[in-house]
């Protein structure tokens, strides 16, 4: 429900609470003394200008400097003294720390999700331009988040906000700083980051370097390792005209844990059919963290050789000039480039009941409440890995493609897949900024032009082996030898060295066609964005009141050629190369608004509503069209926000506190049918998606303080409800009562450092992270009469008996990390040597789809010379 009507009742809300006299006018801090003063364009945010972990300024919100208590938008900018402090090496990590914030995907992902909604690889941006969520950490200055849905400002994305990664620059200054980490499970990290001036006053350039590796997993065979170069140059052209360049170069190549294992465990159960007897059936029986998933969590399904490596790289440049001292111009082109090799296993569709085994149950039903309960019969093999031995559970089944156990071989599960994934972006964008006066009203106004164009090809390939009895007939599925016939899982398997696979090599180059016989995916996707907005604020009354309005057009134009078929179905057997591909066109036009207004109680205090649209293309591939076989319309957002945000006692206590309220529409989800089974286009085995409403209202506050100069405090808390609102699939109206996964309604985090300046134990530091996150559903797609969750499901038919089942939650988890260190000083030589340790508590989670990272010890040593 579109919620313009609401906004009355917040401004209202807003102006009863921002009641009062006006606020005395603060007289502005004299600069401290410096010889070598440089003067900011309009668009550069003061690195001087932060308490504690989080800056006091930002640009991601409005595209210029402004002081976050200033911008009535719900902004935060954590900065590299809390990542280095907490030795965070992922940006989801980093994340965490703020209100509201979710992480679905592994190190590296895109994916999250803010305020229950997810982002959908488009809510990551670096220095302003959409990016991936690739993480280079000696390239990072701070991490500005922003909420709410904010298409007026940056075009397409989410409604539940975004993150920009602002980089570091060079200044007028010269440092060295090198820092030298080992840790628990082969942890090891080097970095280097020097700051020098070419010229004095005119010409500044930085150089860091960093590279790491990491076996610090749960997972078998499981390894991270990274690498990281960053150069920015800054040319002082003249007093009113700067050039500076940004280079960011990163590789990494991540032998993953598996998520074939998580979260459920499926096995055959027998469950009475009210008529006497009992009738078998696949179910879910268990889940990630309750037991018996305990047995097999170090099993790693994708072996000792899959893996998935990256190369990025992004180069931007930015020229601004100051035409007048009213009247500025910044222009900015970028360029990014990303390789993706990922070689993995592919799996069939019974891939995770296979995984686990025919697991057979042994059922007790309670005779008064009809309660069934049950445990796993004995096993018939004990599996072992360099970790010890755990149980895995089979029973003999047959069926061609089943996965069964025969004859001592699990075949027809894993199949060796290779994917290459290429991508270009270009972008150029223009900013024009008048800051002027009519009378008593101060103005910001900013004219924004800009265009990007991105080209991206997939393709995947799987070893298969072809069946001999069926030799040239290539049309027929089943002429493909239980999906594994390279790979069949046999006694080798099971040895000394785990679940691996010893005898396939994952190097061979993609276009070997003799062993990578079978494409699965090949398209070619370009989309260009054209965008132009209009943005002003207003202050009046003595800066007491500032209005913000934004309004912005965008045309994007999206086309996929699919050279293969229309889903790539596995199944399918080889197909033809069609001449010049299948081509799918999806041109949008969007035009989104935003406007806010901010009062100042107080010159520390100020009250805030604020109201934004967003919009985001559907993606044209996989299932994201309509049983038409059409591309699917945008999905669009809006919401609401009010709030409070306060710099007190000095700017020593800074918090903002939001109460929000965010719809999303047209939000794409396999079609399903009553028993939760993907309905097919007619005539096809095509998937197509229907669409759905989504809310999502709740409240965070996030607030640092620095207590005493010893103290500092970073806290966040958060609860959402999220929930749909309409849901187009008539066999699917129950998840009206269901929420969207991936969603706690509780999650908060605490971060306290304590540093010692005084007494025989000066220089010792103490840090304190903690972060809790709430009960949620697993996904809203798996459920069972074993599900741990109160949220019901579909019913159970088996026989003349019906079964209530419901969805699998996780449950709530607390991560507690800890760290200590001691600085000194020789000379002009600053030294810190400091021992960092994460999940003290050991506890067994999972990060996204994935075992999260054990109890582990980090020990670092830091020289730096000023």
């Amino acid at each position: 429900m579109m919620k313009t009507a609401r906004l009355p009742i917040a401004l209202a809300l807003l102006l009863a609470a921002a009641g009062g006299t006006a606020p005395a006018q603060r007289a502005p801090s004299a600069p401290p003394p410096d010889e070598d003063v440089v003067i900011l364009s309009p668009f550069e945010v003061s690195a001087e200008k932060s308490t504690g972990y989080m800056a006091a300024e930002g640009a991601t919100g409005t595209r210029y400097a402004a002081a976050i208590l200033d911008t009535p938008i719900s902004v935060q900018a954590i900065t590299s003294e809390f990542i280095e402090d907490f030795l965070l090496l992922d940006l989801n990590d980093v994340t965490t720390y703020s209100s509201n914030f979710v992480i679905n995907g592994n190190e590296g992902s895109s994916t999250f999700n803010v305020r229950g909604i997810r982002s959908n690889g488009v809510g990551t941006y670096r220095n302003g331009m959409k990016s991936d969520g690739i993480y280079g950490p000696v390239a990072v200055d701070r991490v500005e988040i922003v909420r709410g849905p904010n298409a007026a400002i940056y075009g397409a994305t989410e409604p539940a906000g975004l993150r920009n990664i602002v980089t570091k620059n060079p200044t007028n200054k010269p440092f060295a700083n090198i820092r030298l980490a080992g840790g628990t499970d082969d942890f090891y990290r080097a970095t280097l980051d020097i700051n020098t001036p070419i010229t004095k006053r005119t010409l500044f350039t930085r150089f860091a370097a960093s590279v790491e590796e990491s076996k610090q997993y749960v997972q078998d065979f499981a390894q991270f390792r990274r690498k990281n170069l960053y150069n920015a140059t800054t040319w002082k052209i003249g007093p009113k005209t700067t050039f500076t360049t940004h280079l960011d170069y990163v590789w990494f190549r991540n032998q993953a844990q598996n998520a074939n294992t998580m979260p459920f465990v499926q096995a055959l159960v027998e469950l009475p059919d009210g008529a006497g007897g009992t009738a078998s059936t696949a179910a879910y029986v268990d889940r990630f963290g309750s037991g018996s998933w305990e047995r097999f969590q170090n099993m790693n399904t994708s072996g000792r050789g899959a893996n998935h490596e990256m190369e990025f790289t992004q180069f931007d440049a930015s020229f601004t000039h100051q035409f007048a001292r009213w009247l500025s111009l910044r222009v900015v082109a970028g360029y990014i480039q990303r390789n993706q090799d990922i070689m993995r296993t592919a799996v069939g569709t019974p891939a995770t009941r296979n995984l686990w085994g025919q697991c057979r149950y042994e059922l007790t039903t309670d005779p008064l409440t009809g309660v069934v309960t049950g445990d796993y019969v004995i096993p018939v093999r004990t599996m072992t890995s360099p970790r010890g031995s755990y149980l895995y559970y089979l029973t003999d089944t047959s069926g061609s493609g089943s996965g069964s156990y025969l004859g001592g071989t699990l075949g027809g599960v894993y199949t060796p897949r290779i994917e290459r994934n290429r991508l270009t972006q270009s972008n150029i964008s223009a900013d024009l900024l008048a800051t002027f006066k009519t009378g008593p009203v101060a103005h910001k106004l900013l004219l924004t032009a800009d265009y990007s164009i991105q080209d991206a090809e997939g393709r995947s390939r799987l070893a298969i082996e072809r069946d001999p009895a069926a030799a040239g007939n290539t049309a027929d599925p089943d002429t493909w030898t239980h999906w594994g016939g390279l790979v069949t899982l046999n006694d080798s398997f099971w040895g000394d060295w785990g679940f691996t696979n010893p005898d396939f090599d994952y190097s061979l180059d993609f276009f070997n066609a003799s062993r990578w016989n079978y494409d699965t995916a090949w398209t070619d996707t370009q989309q260009i964005t054209k965008g132009v907005m209009l943005s002003e604020r207003a202050t009046f009354f003595r800066d007491r009141l500032i209005a913000f309005a934004g309004v912005r057009y965008d045309e994007i134009r999206t086309t996929m050629i699919d050279y293969l078929n229309a889903m790539n179905n596995v199944g399918a057997g080889m197909v033809d190369y069609a001449p010049g591909g299948m081509r799918s066109y999806a041109p949008d036009r969007a035009v989104t608004m935003q406007s806010g207004l901010l009062y100042k109680i107080s010159p520390e205090l100020s009250a805030y509503v604020n109201y934004s649209q967003s919009y985001n293309p559907n993606r044209a591939d996989g299932a994201n069209r309509d049983i038409f076989r059409n591309p699917l319309p945008a999905s669009r957002g809006e919401g609401y926000e009010i709030g409070l945000k306060a710099a007190l006692f000095g700017e020593k206590l800074n918090f903002t506190l939001t109460y929000f309220d965010t719809d999303k529409e047209k939000v794409p989800r396999t079609a399903r049918n009553d028993l939760g089974e993907a309905i097919y286009i007619p005539g096809s085995t095509d998937q197509y998606s229907n669409l759905n409403d989504i809310n999502s209202h709740g409240f965070e506050l996030d607030l640092n303080a620095r207590v005493t100069p010893s103290l500092s405090v970073l806290f966040a808390t958060g609860y959402t409800e999220v929930s749909y609102t309409h849901v187009q699939n008539q066999t699917e109206q129950y998840l009206l009562q269901v929420p969207p996964d991936g969603t706690p309604k509780w999650m908060g985090s605490l971060a306290l450092t304590y540093k010692l300046r005084e007494g025989f134990l000066k220089g010792m530091n103490f840090r304190l992270g903690v972060r809790y996150t709430g009960p949620m559903l697993v996904n809203n797609t798996t459920y069972s009469v074993f599900g741990n969750s109160k949220v019901r499901a579909p019913t159970l038919t088996i026989g003349n008996r019906t079964y209530q089942q419901y969805y699998f939650e996780n449950p709530a988890l607390t991560l507690v990390d800890g760290g200590l260190g001691y600085s000194w000083r020789t000379g002009k030589v600053n030294h810190n040597i400091g021992l960092n340790i994460s999940n003290l508590l050991d506890e067994v989670y999972l990060r996204g789809m994935r075992p999260g990272t054990p109890l582990s010890l980090i020990l670092t040593y830091d020289i730096s010379l000023k």
